[in-house]
């Protein structure tokens, strides 16, 4: 497991339990400590409100025996975790963010 895979929790720990993290959650690995533990980022959408999203944000300490790799990190794929916006693409699904005069309706 590395750094960026994105897992699933197949065996809770206490620091599970203690933070509402359920089996079959899933998450991505932040970090990896020298003891072997995994430190897991999970967020989860739990209600959408009119006034926005309510959100669990929590970082956990699993065994490694306790996750399930889900996606395994791929180095061409790291954008989303750095926080750089990828090229659009052709058949992409995207939201306008901000308004510009071309995108605004012809009166």
């Amino acid at each position: 497991m590395k750094r960026y895979d994105i897992v699933k929790l197949i065996k809770q720990n206490e620091m599970c339990v203690e933070k509402n993290i359920a089996i079959g959650e899933e998450g991505f690995i932040f970090d990896v400590e020298e003891t072997g533990n995994i430190i897991v980022f999970f967020h989860e959408t739990l209600m959408h409100t009119s006034f926005g999203d309510d959100y669990k944000h929590d970082i956990v300490k699993v065994q490694p025996q306790n996750l399930q790799i889900v996606k395994p990190f791929d180095s061409d794929d790291t954008d989303m975790y750095e926080g750089k916006v990828r090229p659009i693409q052709e058949y992409d699904i995207v939201e306008l963010t901000k308004d510009r005069a071309e995108y605004l309706p012809q009166a």
